[in-house]
């Protein structure tokens, strides 16, 4: 007979009846979070982290119940432990670049402007003339530099600024270029002379030319080749009585 189920009361307030063969019993009613004995006589707590392991990463039994908890870097969010973005908060100095890792951060030094990371962690120039990150334009040259860079102009020419044409310098504006006459010519000049004179190795002085010498003229009998500044003369040099003119040497 299930004595349980015939109604009555036949256990106190907080316990329960429990049906044995032939009789029956009366145990203690255990609330959520316990667990009845094996005499049915008192409750014990239930290890909630040791038996269905609850949590994502850290359990803590508590009695009756239990409590989750995240490893130092995470925050508990619907019982799951979601890593936190340190980054978010500045926790680098501002010459430090941050970088968030799994339950932590990183800060690292950052280089100079100009300079970046090599593999080994040392920085190392950035060559902005050969990654063409540059802004030199047009006629300009660029000059790399330990953490920049220069724009400069071609020999002749003056700078304008950086990403602007260079401009010609007119060398004949200068006073004393030329001895003579000066031509202005891109990134260069060129120095003229006249007629009856050449250029000397040095660009600029203009030497007379020897015409009697340089042409070999030759005047004619009784004559003889004077030079002059720019051109030359044949003058009449007759031999005084008595004398005959040398074939070899006039």
């Amino acid at each position: 007979i299930d004595e349980c189920s015939m109604g009555g009361n036949m256990c106190h307030g907080g316990q329960d009846c429990e049906n044995t063969i032939g009789s029956y019993r009366c145990v203690m009613r255990c609330g959520r979070g316990f667990r009845r004995t094996t005499d049915g006589l008192s409750c014990t707590d239930v290890d909630e982290c040791l038996e269905s392991h609850p949590c994502h990463q850290q359990c803590m039994n508590t009695i009756g119940s239990y409590r989750c908890a995240c490893e130092p870097g995470f925050q508990l969010r619907n019982r799951r432990c979601i890593d936190i973005n340190e980054c978010r908060q500045r926790v680098c100095r501002l010459d430090q670049q941050c970088k968030n890792t799994r339950g932590g951060y990183t800060c690292i030094d950052l280089c100079p402007n100009g300079m970046t990371k090599s593999g080994n962690g040392t920085c190392v120039d950035i060559d902005e003339c050969r990654d063409g990150t540059h802004q030199c334009r047009f006629n300009q040259i660029c000059e790399n530099t330990r953490g920049s860079y220069h724009c400069t102009c071609p020999r002749g020419f003056r700078s304008q600024g950086v990403g602007r044409p260079c401009v010609d310098i007119d060398e004949c504006e200068v006073r004393h270029t030329c001895q003579h006459e000066c031509v202005n010519t891109p990134g260069s000049h060129r120095c003229l002379c006249p007629t009856g004179y050449h250029l000397m190795a040095n660009g600029k002085t203009c030497q007379d030319i020897d015409e009697c010498l340089e042409q070999n003229i030759q005047c004619g009998a009784n004559r003889m080749c004077f030079n002059t500044r720019g051109s030359y003369q044949c003058i009449d040099t007759p031999c005084p009585p008595n004398y005959q003119r040398d074939p070899a040497t006039g």
